[in-house]
């Protein structure tokens, strides 16, 4: 299924992410955002899945403005990912 597909994409990020990374993640959770927050019951198929906290954004619809406000706030990790 495309939840399956998710899950194992999840997956392979996390085994290829950076120790401290993973443990901050395992540590807070992650936040569904997009129209995939919008499904209920979700977060607890996610959570069962990958065995971490899994939250729901419920204005889902400002997610990337939201995320880019916030970027674009901190200089330098809006600095790393601009293209000279």
């Amino acid at each position: 299924s495309n939840f399956n597909q998710i899950i194992d994409g999840i997956k392979e990020l996390m085994e290829s992410s950076p120790p401290e990374v993973v443990d901050e993640v395992m540590q807070k959770g992650v936040i569904l955002t997009g129209g995939l927050s919008r499904i209920e019951g979700i977060n607890k198929f996610f959570e069962d899945e990958l065995k971490i906290k899994v939250y729901c954004n419920d204005k889902y619809e400002y997610s990337t403005i939201y995320g880019l406000m916030k970027l674009t706030a901190n200089e330098e990790a809006f600095s790393k990912i601009l293209i000279s």
